[in-house]
């Protein structure tokens, strides 16, 4: 399937600009289909501005989702002397000869080329007149002013957005010629991301909003290399594109909107094991296996955006997605992996607003109405008078955190046995309380908070454990669990009247607990107790009303996990710090 869009806008003189987006399907490159292209989707975009005289200045943006898709994939049979199919038919075949001479297939493919940019200056040489064209284009750029009052969000947008995602993904791999547990072939999915989004929002006269979005973002690639009794293999998890197409429901406060979202996601990975050294079953040193993969799933989440003209606004949105459980079968290692893939994303984007006769459309509803029954169809909210955030105010919120553990085991001695490196992810619930005081625009305050967490993770290594012969070979399992954390802080805002944005940072404590333990065994440490440490972060908090405050917030917590040393046997951990991102949503109570 081939697909394509685009939109253009602009006169004959003046400002324009363009977006273009193609999409090729996955499509089979051997008869049986097992050999498949990944698909290939790109954006292309410009803007620009034409003189009176004919000139252009025109920047364009190539490849903006950066996809590492190829232009063109082929699937061909090779068969090589180190390789282990090649004993097996020659010099007399012991397999059919048609297995022989198609050898072990491969692919051969032609990257797309990355991201690029492209200024343009053009016209005709007779018509330049720089002083002339400087004016006329000082004129063109837009006046800043500020949203009307009773904002009304109605109206088709388009914007960009970057992001930041934290992946989860739990399974197990079995070694399908031996029947065992093995080490994982896909790699937690990569962080930053950025892309496109475009959608249709319509405001109902009581300031409730439907809409519905659609958006694309970039992939990318992260590698992971593991080393057991078969020797060492590189495992490369690329992300090529993913994709969500949402509904949204919200409320505006007249400029300032809060909405939440849910809808189906996609996404187009390539998983790539590449024998390094040694020999796993029909895998040899330098063997590439190639396994393209869709993920669908669900993903919910919540968001603000803020109107800062009448066309233009910015938004910040959590999204948690969830891909559900996927089964990765290679070839020639003749592995199988199951796995859910979970995903956490902070996204900041700025939209553009198109005009829309909506207002005019409820003008024209009201003209025959008796004004008594006008009033209730209004879309303006009442008159008030500039808010005051000085108060002490109670509250709960919850949200999802994300947790890094990483260290080495050791012997007792301090020899090296393996690293360890995994996420730990989960749901939090908690409480806060605080004092504000304003001065001028200037928000002062302090606050504490505790929460009650599933922060949860592991990882299964192979790897030696203990001293040889005392103690049974890995695979063993490292786990770390978070049940709560908390902090005092202060906080320092900024009130543009019922609006606060505002960083906070201070004290925090928690108790991260790690276990070691053979796969399915029994723990053999765990270690625990209070941690101490430091907390930081910022938010946008807003007054819904004279009592109650919303506000979305992000924080980054640094705490320790302490090591140990066992005798028994003979292992050890030096430890390491175990911080903690999480994004955050909440209500409070403001006490008059």
């Amino acid at each position: 399937m081939v697909a394509s869009a685009g939109i253009t806008l602009g006169e004959k003189t003046g400002w324009f600009s363009a977006l273009r987006w193609r999409y090729i399907s996955s499509r089979p490159l051997t008869e049986d289909g097992v050999f498949q292209s990944p698909p290939v989707n790109t954006i292309n975009a410009n803007v620009g501005y034409r003189f009176a005289n004919g000139w252009r200045i025109q920047f364009d943006g190539l490849n903006l989702l950066n996809s590492t898709s190829y232009n063109a994939s082929y699937a061909y049979g090779a068969l090589l002397t180190t390789d282990s199919l090649f004993a097996r038919c020659f010099p007399t075949p012991k397999i059919p000869i048609a297995v022989c001479q198609n050898g072990f297939m491969d692919y051969s493919i032609h990257p797309l080329d990355s991201v690029a940019f492209r200024l343009t200056l053009a016209g005709p040489i007779d018509t330049v007149d720089i002083s002339r064209m400087s004016a006329e284009f000082k004129r063109s750029l837009p006046v800043f002013a500020p949203p009307p009052a009773n904002y009304d969000w109605t109206g088709f947008y388009i914007g960009g957005h970057g992001e930041y995602s934290q992946s989860s993904i739990s399974g197990s791999t079995v070694n399908l010629a031996a029947g065992a547990t093995t080490s994982r072939v896909n790699a937690n999915l990569p962080n930053w991301h950025g892309g496109v989004q475009l959608g249709y929002d319509y405001m109902m006269p009581s300031r409730v909003l439907l809409g519905i979005a659609a958006d694309v973002s970039s992939g990318g690639t992260k590698t992971t290399t593991t080393t057991d009794a078969f020797g060492t293999a590189s495992n490369q998890t690329t992300v090529f594109d993913s994709e969500t197409v949402r509904g949204r429901l919200g409320y505006a406060f007249d400029n300032v909107l809060l909405y939440g979202t849910a809808g189906w996601a996609w996404s187009s990975n390539q998983y790539v094991r590449t024998q390094l050294t040694g020999t796993l079953n029909n895998a040899t040193a330098g063997a590439d296996e190639a396994v393209n993969k869709y993920l669908s799933g669900w993903t919910a989440g919540a968001g603000i955006s803020v109107a800062f003209t009448q066309n233009w606004n910015v938004f910040a949105e959590y999204r948690y997605t969830n891909f559900g459980s996927t089964t990765l079968v290679l070839p020639l290692s003749e592995l199988s992996t199951t796995s859910t893939t979970k995903i956490s994303t902070i996204e900041l984007g700025v939209n553009y607003k198109f005009n829309t006769t909506g207002g005019s459309d409820f003008a024209v509803a009201d003209a025959g109405l008796p004004a008594a029954t006008i009033a209730p169809y209004y879309k303006a909210l009442p008159a008030r008078s500039p808010y005051y955030w000085t108060g002490f105010y109670v509250g709960a919120d919850g949200g999802y955190g994300w947790q890094k553990s990483a260290g080495t085991l050791a012997t007792a001695s301090g020899a090296v046995l393996t690293p360890y490196d995994y996420s730990v992810t989960g749901p939090f619930a908690g409480c806060f309380v605080g004092w504000n005081y304003q001065f001028n625009r200037f928000v002062l305050g302090v606050e504490g908070d505790w929460q009650w967490s599933n922060l949860t993770g592991n990882s299964q290594t192979l790897a030696p454990l203990g001293a040889t012969g005392a103690f049974p070979a890995g695979p063993f399992t490292v786990s770390t669990t978070t049940k709560d954390y908390g902090s005092i802080r202060g906080r320092l805002g900024v009130a543009f009247d019922r609006f606060l944005a505002f960083g906070t940072g201070g004290w925090a404590t928690g108790n991260p607990s790690s276990a070691f333990a053979l796969t399915g065994a029994a723990p053999l440490v765990t270690t625990g107790g209070k941690s101490n440490g430091w907390t930081a972060g910022g938010g946008v908090e807003y007054a819904i009303t004279d009592s109650v405050l919303g506000r979305i917030e992000y924080r980054y917590t640094n705490l320790e996990a302490s090591g140990f040393v066992n005798a028994p046997t003979n292992s050890a951990d030096a430890g390491a710090r175990a911080p903690i991102n999480d994004f955050r949503v909440g209500l409070a109570y403001k006490l008059l």
